[in-house]
């Protein structure tokens, strides 16, 4: 079964010993209708169509207006859950960047609400200053993760270079396609032949960067434009579901 992160912000309280402030989740373009779809054709190749132009009337997330609310961060990224909390390492060589803290006190009806430890579904939480998050590069801090490739990348993978999603084989996570060692795929590479069904495994070195960095440096533009709330008056609060 799979994990998956939940996420909520607050900001201090504006007299001491209150209880702390609830920051919305933010409204980006709705991911339902307002994003480039992705399909897949007859031979396993990606291909993403070009982004609609305007909202779809009955799209349920959006309800025709083009934008949703949506949490701060909502990326499955075990290598990311289990530097913040100790959740699914999966016996990973991953570095915590604090122990666990649990839930955090005097917080907001909002967060208690949406995760609160008497949510039996929820466990693990923990907390950290969205200061502590800023100090840490996540462009530069990397990890590895296992991902399925085509020919074009594997070889953008030896050869250095960056991979992204038409590089990832949609065959491989649907359980099919054919596999191949990475000695075999080379060959294949050497051959000239092209075989879109043919597939490889990788260990890729990703930053961390990618999606929570983006995340994080969102709620400090928020906290500074809407909010005149300092780094360290603003806070991130994690809960992870299975």
């Amino acid at each position: 079964m799979g994990c998956d992160i939940h996420v909520a912000a607050e900001r201090a309280p504006k007299t001491p010993g209150g209880r702390w402030i609830h920051i919305p989740d933010p409204v980006r373009p709705c991911w339902g209708c307002m994003r480039s779809p992705i399909t897949v054709d007859d031979v396993g190749k990606v291909r993403r169509k070009h982004r609609p132009k305007t909202p779809k009337p009955d799209c349920y997330w959006c309800k025709g207006t083009g934008k949703a609310q949506e949490e701060w961060y909502r990326g499955r990224n075990y290598a990311l859950f289990a530097r913040l909390a100790d959740v699914r390492t999966g016996g990973g060589n991953i570095t915590q960047h604090a122990p666990p803290r649990g839930f955090p006190p005097a917080t907001s009806n909002e967060v208690n609400e949406k995760l609160g430890e008497l949510d039996g579904d929820l466990h693990s939480h923990t907390w950290f200053l969205l200061s502590e998050l800023l100090k840490i590069d996540w462009d530069k801090q990397t990890y590895d993760e296992e991902r399925c490739v085509t020919q074009e990348g594997f070889a953008q993978w030896k050869a250095g270079g960056e991979l992204d999603w038409k590089m990832t084989s949609t065959l491989a996570m649907q359980g099919e396609g054919i596999e191949l060692t990475n000695i075999e795929m080379e060959n294949l590479i050497e051959s000239k032949v092209s075989l879109p069904r043919h597939w490889t495994r990788i260990i890729h070195r990703e930053p961390y960067g990618e999606a929570f960095g983006v995340a994080i440096r969102e709620l400090r533009a928020h906290a500074r434009r809407k909010l005149d709330a300092a780094p360290d008056q603003v806070r991130m609060i994690f809960a992870f579901d299975n």
